[in-house]
């Protein structure tokens, strides 16, 4: 997809592509509950409690990530289901504030996770949303792919590389 943006805005120098790149070996990390980070233990807690998680990063460019889409599809789906919960990573942005203001249900994940934990994250959750409007690519709708995480994107922009492996949704006019 990159290539393709960078050929249609008039680019003529050869491009090279090189595909990104996930670590599989980290992907499949066997986890071990009692070594979880403190929030990830919570979210085991809501999962046992019968709450469905959906994962959210947003790391900055609430617009352009698609903070506004998030928000109206769960104030939808927590009328319908009081029991699905937004799970939003952030440390730079105030997203709990946010989903309070609007009366949505969710928890916020500050903490810096390694490697180990961050993997677990993906494996708790039920779904991940990443419904960015822009970018040159979004890192974490790849890692949620290679977890095995049900991972929900645009069918358009830079997903478009991967639609085969992602559940697509149609974006509209103006997204």
């Amino acid at each position: 997809y990159s290539r393709w943006v960078y050929k249609k805005s008039g680019v003529k120098a050869k491009l090279h592509v090189i595909p990104h790149g996930i670590d599989t070996g980290w992907c499949n990390i066997k986890v071990e509950w009692d070594k979880l980070a403190d929030p990830l233990r919570d979210l085991i807690t809501l999962k046992q409690k019968g709450y469905k998680l959906i994962l959210y990063f947003l790391w900055h460019s609430p617009l352009r990530k698609g903070f506004d889409i998030v928000i109206n599809t769960m104030c939808r789906l927590q009328r319908v289901n009081p029991k699905i919960l937004l799970i939003s990573k952030s440390n730079t942005y105030p997203v709990h504030a946010v989903l309070k203001h609007h009366g949505i249900k969710g928890y916020q994940v500050n903490a810096w996770l390694d490697k180990y934990n961050l993997s677990a994250l993906y494996k708790i959750v039920d779904c991940l949303i990443v419904p960015s409007r822009g970018g040159g690519f979004e890192l974490n709708a790849l890692e949620g792919v290679a977890h095995g995480t049900p991972t929900i994107t645009p069918d358009k922009g830079c997903f478009s590389d991967y639609k085969k492996y992602l559940i697509t949704c149609k974006a509209k006019k103006g997204c």
